[in-house]
């Protein structure tokens, strides 16, 4: 099966309305639907949740809404990785050769 690695900034989408969230939603769907397995970086969970809190302190959602965005979040048992330094380095050449 296909797998895709995300980061926070995709996993963020899925929960708070933003720039390419539409785009987003359509990587949930397909995950959700079992088209292809997701994996991110073993931080992704902090990363979305201090995103939450930025939403939260913005006044964007309230506590509560933040508390069941997070556990949706992780009822998505998206599987988490963890990269090596090389892997690291792999992932910066790609993101600036990609502009991404």
């Amino acid at each position: 099966m296909t797998v895709y690695v995300i980061d926070a900034s995709v996993a963020s989408r899925f929960l708070l309305v933003e720039d390419l969230s539409d785009k987003a939603g359509l990587v949930l769907e397909g995950f959700l639907r079992g088209a292809f397995d997701l994996t991110a970086p073993k931080l992704v969970v902090y990363e979305v949740g201090n995103t939450l809190w930025k939403a939260v302190k913005q006044r964007l959602i309230s506590l509560h809404e933040a508390e069941e965005k997070l556990l949706y979040f992780l009822q998505l048992k998206i599987d988490s990785i963890k990269l090596d330094g090389e892997e690291h380095r792999e992932v910066l050449r790609w993101s600036v050769k990609n502009d991404v």
